[in-house]
């Protein structure tokens, strides 16, 4: 009986142990949440605005939700310097205004939360930041040890993954058991300069989790090998970390004072970003690492609108796909790398600084022919960025640019120039004095017009056109006398595009009616003439918008009642006119 009580009490005792120990671990880890700066709110609600003018009303609500801000994981490390720190991934935090980290305690009671916390240094290409937590705070939790991965992993031994994955609408704590799957995944597209490899396993790493430790069992510790940072879509159980190789190097800089900006560290930056111009092999997104978050939020969807004006279908679905649907901030970086391979010259790039203060400069970039180009540089997140270059800085300096969403179906000013063949038919209308009518033969119009689009559906045409047609009128006597106005004149018609315009539909309807004057130049002087004529038009078509160039093709049918306005003689004529007018919009 003794015995039995004494293992009742030991297995009571590793129940309680156990409780604590978890208890201790999720003391170590934090939610990091990241609340979106001005910039990024900016840029996602003018994203999602684009959408709705487009219907996109699924994809409208998600970027709405990414304007409210996200979440990820981070666990604590004591820095030699005794101060307790935060390790996330870098892109938990990209394009983040304020940080704040909270704690959930494990019995469900009001969590902890501290705001006011800062990045105090980052690392795009590891994907790696530090956090630093406000003077005076006290947190929970002793800080977690961080071990070489080298020599300390090996294929197929235990591992656990901890973090706080979204769940439904809000964060919830996950600890996760699998096993090393790949101690030295050699990814080439995932591999980085800091980052030759990563430790691929199958403790689940969900959305969230980002940024929380990987780590091993050693008696009754749990020591830090890795840092999560993603998952492998279309494969099960296939998840990567940043080894702790990777992170104590990181570590090791922030500690020798890198996060501290200097000349020193502004050259070494522009020594790695000129190789990289330098090499014909260079990707666009390995230029991307090297750019402003804030820079990319807020000159980067205008800079996209600007350029999708000119794209062709297959790169308005491709870029449209990065920056709308995947992660946008890099999107909109890739987006920006693209624009500076330009610059780049295989025979060698060097650079020379310009203007320096603490966080900003101004560095000229020269190729091999000794051309230079102008680039600004600023100190965010304690790392040196690309903050402005040439296609950018003039733009600035000479021109304010778009804003407006182009969405195909003619979003911003169009000048069209319209040609094309009128048929009319007719009967008695009773426009002169006399009770007579008119029939109409046929004739031609040419015109230019000025299409403004006032939003998503609606639009004004101002038309400058010359018609000429001829037409039969018939007086009270039967006397049938050939009538041949040409008409110099000015008309005004809204249109409505009803269709949804998306890049899979080319061809979008529309419909128009207005109203219209004009000065009857043949008949200038002719007492049996009439000067003034007027008209109502209605007129339906197709527009068709080319996979490539600016222009808009436009075929429509069109209805205009025209009769004269004022009678100077025995007789006017009226007439009902339709045609076939072919237009060619060309977008300014």
């Amino acid at each position: 009986m003794q015995s039995l009580k004494r293992l009742t009490l030991l297995q009571l005792l590793i129940v309680i142990a156990t409780t604590l120990q978890a208890q201790n671990l999720r003391d170590e880890i934090a939610i990091v949440r990241a609340h979106p700066g001005t910039s990024m709110v900016s840029t996602y609600e003018s994203m999602a605005d684009w959408l709705e003018e487009l219907r996109e009303y699924d994809l409208e609500n998600e970027m709405r939700g990414r304007a409210l801000g996200s979440h990820g994981s981070s666990f604590s490390y004591n820095g030699e310097d005794g101060q307790r720190y935060f390790i996330t991934n870098y892109h938990v935090i990209a394009g983040a205004g304020d940080i704040s980290l909270e704690w959930q305690p494990i019995d469900g009671s009001e969590p902890l939360i501290i705001e006011g916390c800062t990045v105090l240094y980052s690392d795009p290409l590891r994907d790696l930041a530090l956090i630093g937590l406000p003077d005076g705070v006290d947190v929970p939790g002793q800080g977690l040890e961080i071990i070489e991965d080298k020599g300390s992993v090996n294929d197929g031994m235990e591992i656990w993954a901890a973090g706080y994955p979204g769940l439904i609408s809000s964060p919830v704590w996950q600890l996760s058991k699998g096993i090393v799957s790949n101690q030295s995944a050699l990814v080439k597209e995932l591999a980085r300069e800091g980052r030759p490899y990563l430790i691929q396993h199958t403790s689940v790493v969900d959305p969230g989790s980002s940024g929380g430790p990987l780590m091993i069992k050693q008696g009754s510790e749990y020591r830090v090998i890795g840092v999560n940072a993603m998952m492998a879509n279309y494969r099960n159980n296939t998840f990567f970390s940043i080894p702790s190789s990777s992170l104590n190097a990181f570590i090791s800089e922030f500690q020798e004072g890198a996060a501290t900006p200097s000349q020193e560290s502004l050259e070494e930056k522009l020594d790695r970003f000129t190789d990289l111009l330098s090499s014909d092999s260079t990707e666009s997104h390995e230029l991307s690492f090297y750019i402003s978050d804030e820079y990319s939020l807020t000159i980067g969807w205008d800079l996209y609108l600007e350029r999708r004006r000119r794209m062709g279908f297959d790169d308005r679905d491709k870029w449209d796909r990065a920056i709308v649907i995947g992660n946008s901030l890099r999107g909109l970086k890739n987006l920006i790398s693209e624009d500076l391979k330009q610059y780049s010259d295989p025979m060698g790039v060097s650079w020379r600084i310009g203007n320096y203060n603490t966080v900003d400069a101004e560095v000229f970039i020269a190729g091999g022919d000794g051309s230079e180009i102008r680039t600004l540089w600023t100190f965010e997140k304690g790392v040196w960025v690309l903050s402005g270059y040439p296609a950018d800085i003039e733009k600035r300096e000479a021109e304010e640019v778009p804003s407006s969403p182009d969405t195909t179906a003619a979003k911003s000013r169009r000048l069209a120039y319209r040609s094309g063949i009128g048929f009319f038919a007719g009967g008695s209308y009773g426009f002169g004095k006399d009770g007579s009518g008119a029939t109409g033969l046929g004739g031609f119009s040419l015109g230019v017009e000025f299409l403004l689009m006032h939003n998503r559906y609606f639009g004004s045409s101002y038309i400058f056109s010359y018609e000429q047609y001829k037409l039969v009128s018939r007086d009270y006597e039967e006397n049938f006398l050939a009538y041949d106005p040409g008409v110099a004149g000015f008309g005004y018609q809204l249109s409505f595009y009803p269709a949804k315009l998306v890049e899979a539909h080319r061809f979008f309807p529309f419909i128009r009616a207005g109203a219209g004057i004009g000065f009857n130049i043949r008949d200038f002087g002719d007492s049996e003439g009439s000067p003034l004529i007027g008209y109502l038009s209605a007129a339906g078509g197709l527009q068709f918008k080319p996979e490539k160039g600016k222009g808009v093709f436009s075929a429509m049918v069109e209805a205009k009642s025209v009769g004269s306005l004022m009678n100077m003689g025995d007789y006017a004529a009226g007439g009902l006119q339709l045609g076939l007018i072919l237009s060619y919009i060309i977008s300014r």
